[in-house]
């Protein structure tokens, strides 16, 4: 996801396929990893929870992009943690940004979709998160963005992320702390430690000590969010989170994006109804293809085979759009009469010509291609 994926962070994060939705550009042997981690961050990483180590915020030198063992900063865990929401939520990230402020939080008067800035120092992201109530901020309208985040932290905002999505500290979680160095841990965090001590969300440093104040790294803010979504009783794995959007709004928010875009096709399935939406312009025309969840969510679809260098045009036919039965895939076939050729470094062949069947699993939006030659 840039971000959890198409950001997650900036985020959330890769699952590569031969034909799979790119997420992240990094396989997992590419990162500087801690031998405990490398398991849950290759978990992490075919979910889409892996950032690129948020490089377009300048935090990080180019040598160190890849180094997840470094600590993370206020900025880029609140940047995850919105995105894991996304995640949560069914949707993209890029699009659940869009949503949000759309439908969940007040717009600024400038543009028809701004947020307004809650900090005097913190991005739009930090003012989502306000609203969301995944963060307060240190005082005096301040976020303080570049500070690293502490384990205690970082606890907070995780079972502030947990209670977004519909679950709850119970008295057993907020009673469960049990690490040699509870004195240390301050009384505004002691509960959400002992919950995500109690979801074996956050575990001790090896010593039995929990190390409030100690900086968390970036690959313990991954594994941390990763276990939150496989330990916790309410979790989009469990199918029971609770939709912060409607299918309504996510069917609004599609095919309003642009007064120049008109519906192509609309399918309905079990789960989710597929909508194509075709864009005419003076200088470039352009489809775009769209899952909208009945539980709320979105999310937006790469074509598998694109007829320009910029993607998939209102001039490329699809044929054959079904779901199946079960509603768990949706299939279409695209006929590339030519070769298509972007024009950067190595004038990469996009795509071949040929006939590309497609297959979508509708839950995550991976899919899977087979081709055929086209007849002569």
């Amino acid at each position: 996801m840039k971000r959890w994926i198409a950001s997650m962070m900036v985020f959330l994060i890769a699952a590569v396929f031969i034909t799979a939705i790119p997420t992240s550009a990094l396989a997992a042997d590419d990162l500087i990893v801690s031998p405990w981690a490398k398991e849950e961050i290759e978990r992490a990483q075919a979910l889409g929870f892996v950032p690129e180590l948020f490089e377009e915020y300048g935090t990080l030198d180019a040598a160190r992009l890849k180094d997840y063992t470094v600590p993370i900063t206020r900025e880029q865990f609140v940047e995850v943690a919105v995105d894991f929401v996304a995640f949560q939520q069914h949707c993209d990230s890029y699009t659940f940004h869009e949503m949000a402020k759309k439908y969940l939080v007040q717009m600024g008067d400038d543009y028809r979709y701004s947020i307004k800035k809650v900090f005097l120092d913190g991005n739009d992201t930090a003012s989502l998160a306000y609203y969301l109530g995944l963060v307060k901020g240190k005082g005096e309208g301040k976020f303080d963005p570049k500070a690293l985040t502490t384990r205690q932290e970082a606890a907070v905002i995780l079972a502030r992320a947990y209670e977004i999505c519909g679950g709850t500290i119970s008295e057993d979680m907020a009673d469960a702390l049990r690490f040699t160095d509870n004195e240390k841990i301050a009384d505004w965090a002691k509960e959400s430690v002992s919950a995500m001590a109690s979801l074996n969300v956050m575990r001790d440093i090896g010593d039995g000590s929990f190390a409030p104040a100690d900086d968390l790294t970036v690959e313990q803010c991954i594994v941390s969010f990763l276990r939150l979504y496989e330990n916790a009783p309410v979790s989009r794995k469990n199918d029971n989170v609770k939709p912060l959007l409607t299918y309504e709004q996510g069917i609004e928010h599609v095919i309003t994006r642009s007064d120049s875009q008109h519906i192509r096709n609309m399918i309905h399935g079990p789960a989710a109804t597929f909508i194509r939406m075709d864009l005419h312009g003076m200088l470039r025309a352009g489809s775009s293809l769209w899952f909208v969840y009945l539980d709320g969510g979105v999310q937006h679809l790469p074509p598998a085979a694109v007829n320009k260098q910029w993607g998939l045009t209102p001039a490329q036919e699809l044929e054959d759009l079904r779901f199946s039965e079960d509603g768990r895939l949706f299939y279409y076939t695209a006929t590339i009469k030519e070769d298509v050729i972007g024009y950067g470094d190595g004038e990469e062949n996009l795509t071949e010509k040929g006939i590309y069947h497609v297959t979508v699993d509708v839950d995550t939006c991976k899919y899977w291609v087979s081709k055929e030659e086209l007849p002569e």
